[in-house]
């Protein structure tokens, strides 16, 4: 069984997925996936799929991994913290949410995307409640 990288680095993990052999592909998607859940730096997942698969495999694991991520935070924000933001928040403290969500939601998941000190697994979550 592979053993986790001691210190953090491309290399570490370059080694990691390179040792999963034929799984390594599963690995990684399912390291940016967790990626979404518990945060560690997924920048050096990505430079070792990179260097392990070369750039156009290693960005497309990558960014697959990252999508899944995203929508699975999405999706469980919506599910679970969506219903508990309503019960906690007045009637009249809801509408005010769901009105300024109409109308600039969209813009600020956008906008928020290009900020560099928003991590963007805070924004699958926000945008999910």
């Amino acid at each position: 069984m592979p053993e986790w990288p001691a210190h953090w680095s491309a290399d570490s993990f370059e080694r990691l997925i390179g040792s999963w052999g034929a799984w390594g592909v599963a690995a990684s998607i399912g390291l940016m996936v967790v990626h979404s859940f518990v945060p560690f730096p997924a920048e050096f997942v990505a430079m070792a799929n990179g260097m392990v698969y070369g750039p156009l495999w290693g960005t497309a694991i990558t960014w697959l991994g990252a999508m899944l991520g995203a929508f699975a935070a999405f999706g469980l924000a919506r599910a679970l913290g969506r219903p508990f933001v309503k019960r906690a928040a007045s009637r009249g403290e809801w509408h005010k949410i769901e009105r300024w969500l109409a109308r600039q939601g969209g813009s600020a998941v956008f906008i928020g995307r290009f900020l560099p000190v928003i991590s963007f697994n805070m924004i699958n979550y926000a945008a999910g409640l």
